[in-house]
């Protein structure tokens, strides 16, 4: 999937994404992006500029991942 289309999405509201891991098991997590959603006390997480890698915001755990967009296998917009 593309980074540029998943990080449109999950700045548009909370999301559950679907992923693999390094060995190939499916996980689901609710991350999102937007603003309204984040925490008042939470900065944000910048990475470098890479093609494949981005961070998301695991709304139930409360704090930051980093993912890499061709291991999203779905992303679906909650809110």
């Amino acid at each position: 999937m593309k980074k540029q289309h998943i990080t449109h999405t999950l700045q548009s509201g909370i999301c559950e994404i679907t992923y693999t891991d390094e060995y190939s098991v499916e996980h689901s997590m609710i991350g999102t992006l937007a603003q309204t959603h984040l925490p008042d006390d939470v900065d944000t997480m910048d990475i470098p500029n890479d093609q494949n890698m981005f961070v998301v915001f695991n709304v139930p755990k409360e704090k930051w991942m980093t993912l890499s967009a061709h291991l999203v296998i779905n992303i679906e917009q909650l809110t």
